[in-house]
């Protein structure tokens, strides 16, 4: 009968040849070696990336964010590449960032902040370090910026009914925007030039 044997190793050193060979000891027998085997550990371990999901999403801005694991050698720069989905790579916009958090001996969190998006677009975005080795990718992620914001629109008429000490202020509501609830609609007004909500001796 045979039985298989496997044993996990860490902790070995990078670029080297190691010799290793079975044993199996009895009472009686004392111990018996099977042949010699070598095998050679990788020279190079790359680090690897998580291309985290998008948030703060708005309809011209966005954060972007990663994590990545620490390979054999140390990362240089970081950062990000983001394009629209219309785009090709060769035109994407590299952007560096020096952002890292929750750090470990084994890895960090980074991401960064990007504005002049386009409203109601999707994007493609994947994260990368760089290494004396060269660049390593994370996998591409999607994300879909918002509609813009449409203000909406007012006009104020001529003030009638004008007594001593009343009138009836008038106007028309054009547009609410892109707005569909919590829309208030009314006059501020006051005896200062250009009244705004929330100002010194304005009525709403």
């Amino acid at each position: 009968w045979i039985t298989s044997l496997a044993s996990f190793l860490e902790i070995l050193t990078l670029n080297t040849k190691y010799n290793v060979r079975a044993f199996v000891t009895t009472q009686t027998e004392g111990t018996t070696y099977s042949i010699i085997d070598t095998f050679t550990t990788a020279s190079i371990i790359l680090p690897t990336l998580i291309t985290l999901n998008a948030t703060n999403i708005s309809s011209n801005s966005a954060t972007l964010n990663s994590n990545v694991t620490i390979g054999s050698e140390p990362i240089l720069t970081n950062g990000f590449e983001y394009k629209t989905t219309s785009q090709n790579w060769s035109n994407a916009i590299n952007a560096l960032t020096t952002s890292q958090t929750n750090i470990t001996q084994y890895g960090y969190d980074f991401n960064l902040n990007v504005n002049s998006l386009t409203p109601n677009t999707e994007y493609n975005v994947r994260a990368y370090v760089t290494t004396s080795t060269g660049t390593t990718y994370g996998d591409i992620i999607n994300f879909t910026t918002t509609q813009a914001v449409q203000l909406g629109e007012v006009t104020t008429l001529q003030a009638t009914n004008i007594m001593n000490d009343s009138a009836t202020l008038n106007g028309n509501l054009v547009s609410t925007g892109n707005a569909i609830n919590n829309i208030e609609i009314g006059f501020v007004y006051s005896t200062i030039a250009n009244p705004e909500i929330g100002g010194t001796n304005v009525t709403k």
